[in-house]
């Protein structure tokens, strides 16, 4: 057992943990899972974007970076152009100095590029994203290829979709997360080729349902109760769901309802031997969340695919052998890293580094090998540096840590850890914030403007549904409560007269009545 230098909380380390260790030649953590996550996570700002200059051609862009941050951000034609060389920021390494610190003064030379956003087309307000089209804050996509969408996080493969999170291949979908394969759908959650559905949770190939949990190729049902067509019809028809009101009213009856129908105590699908939630096509998986396709892992937050022995990663994709990392794509032994993308291999300590290898505290690198902060070595050099600096690192208690969060170039508020960790500073400000935005709508929760884009207007339109009357950012957090949090509870199942007992995302406190597997499928099916 280990107590967490942060929380203090004790948390154990395994033989299977200690061999994964060994085996990449790192210091045991000294934070706790939780927190390990969390530091990582203030390194990612999504949805927070800005607009600045470029500081080479001094274009106005659009960025992740306030203005009035203290680095050097480039648009991305500037950026990746051969206008500058990253190499001529070299920096040599000095042993009494702390390698964090030396890090850090890199990170504040080097130009950072202003989005990561590629391959896409009228898609400029996108972020960590690519292969989209005339889409408008969208985020967390980098395999997007979605179309004429907006205001979603995770969405992969949809078009005319707004306001989601984690939806996959459908079309005309509004409010949903967790789900796939649906057509014109209103506020699903966890729901799998559903049609003309509004506020439906665990439905599969529902058609024409309202307010629904739990049902499996049904038409036509309302709170669960079967109705024929033309009673449906004429029932929806009074719930006046094109407005405001009658939105608000049925989600507040809908919000009562769907507690009285069990949950799975996790969402699984196609996998064994896992436990967390959200886990699909997965096998062998520990504390893993928001996860497809991996294999041999534990404690990862969001992965979209082909991740494979690995520890302590957040949104990645194609890994292998990763140890606390961060937005990764199609890497290989990558440690400590923060987006790194692109052919990447055998990197500790790297950041906005592109088809690179064998390269330790660098930053803004394209297709280079040997680097440490920077500056070129030849690789026997280079390996008797990388091993003379690990030695003093861990004298000084930085190696096999996560660069600290208080480098981060972002403020938390702006990063993803305060939408799984929320700060109190937000709760507080959050009533006083205001903006100057001309011909803009106030929102009702935060008091912050917000202005609708034409194809918005028309989305809404086609779905008769009732302009929003809060902002994207409020939206956002409303939709993640519909999600538990990233840690898991020892719990015994609800069902009258079952011992069982598992591990699950729903905490004791929660409301809803939490049924293991075996009495989830004997009650629903």
């Amino acid at each position: 057992m280990k107590q967490c230098l942060h929380c203090k909380i004790t948390f154990t380390i395994t033989d299977q943990d200690q061999a994964f260790y060994d085996r990449l030649a790192v210091p045991v953590p000294t934070l706790c899972p939780q927190c390990r996550m969390q530091r990582r996570l203030t390194w990612r700002n999504e949805h927070n974007l800005y607009q600045r200059n470029c500081d080479l051609c001094h274009q106005t862009i659009i960025s992740m970076y306030r203005p009035d941050s203290p680095y050097r951000v480039y648009c991305q034609d500037c950026w990746w152009s051969d206008k500058w060389d990253p190499l001529d920021y070299a920096q040599d390494y000095h042993p009494s100095q702390s390698f964090f610190a030396q890090y850090d003064e890199l990170r504040h030379a080097v130009p950072r590029v202003a989005l990561t956003n590629t391959n896409s087309e009228n898609s400029e307000y996108t972020n960590y994203a690519g292969n989209n089209k005339n889409c408008y804050l969208l985020f967390a996509n980098s395999y997007g290829n979605n179309e004429n969408c907006g205001y979603g996080v995770g969405t992969r493969k949809c078009h005319n979709s707004y306001d989601t999170l984690n939806v996959v291949e459908s079309e005309l979908v509004y409010d949903s997360a967790d789900s796939s394969f649906l057509h014109r759908v209103v506020g699903a959650v966890n729901c799998v080729a559903c049609t003309e559905c509004w506020m439906i949770e665990d439905c599969s190939n529902c058609q024409n349902c309202l307010g629904c949990k739990g049902l499996r190729n049904k038409q036509y049902c309302i709170f669960n109760q079967q109705y024929s067509p033309e009673d449906y019809k004429a029932k929806r028809s009074q719930l006046q769901l094109h407005t405001e009101a009658g939105l608000k009213s049925f989600q507040e009856e809908w919000d009562k309802f769907r507690l009285t129908v069990p949950s799975r105590y996790s969402h699984q699908l196609k996998s064994e031997n896992c436990t967390g939630d959200y886990i699909t096509n997965s096998m062998n998986c520990t504390t893993c969340f928001d996860v497809n396709e991996t294999e041999q892992s534990k404690f990862i937050k969001f992965s979209i695919g082909q991740v494979k022995d690995s520890y302590d990663v957040s949104y990645t994709g194609t890994a292998e052998s990763g140890y606390e990392d961060v937005s990764l794509v199609d890497a290989y032994n990558c440690h400590f890293c923060n987006i790194t993308w692109w052919s990447v291999r055998d990197l500790e300590y790297c950041e906005l580094c592109f088809n690179t290898t064998n390269c330790f505290g660098s930053i803004s690198l394209r297709k280079q090998k040997f680097c440490i902060l920077n500056k070129q070595y030849s690789e026997a050099d280079y390996h008797a540096m990388l091993q003379k600096i690990k030695q003093q690192m861990i004298q000084a208690g930085e190696y096999g840590e996560f660069p600290p969060a208080e480098q981060s170039p972002f403020h938390y508020e702006e990063s993803v850890a305060e939408d799984f960790f929320p700060s109190q500073q937000r709760q507080a400000t959050a009533s006083i914030m205001t903006s100057g935005v001309a011909d803009a709508k106030l929102c009702q929760h935060c008091s912050k403007a917000f202005k609708m884009v034409p194809a918005e207007v028309t989305f809404y339109q086609t779905m008769g549904l009732p302009q929003p009357n809060q902002c994207f950012n409020c939206r956002h957090l409303k939709r993640l409560d519909h999600k538990n949090a990233v840690q898991l509870w020892t719990r015994q199942c609800m069902k009258l007269g079952c011992a069982n007992h598992f591990e699950t995302t729903y905490s004791p406190e929660r409301k809803e009545i939490v049924y293991c597997e075996s009495c989830y499928q004997k009650e629903m099916f």
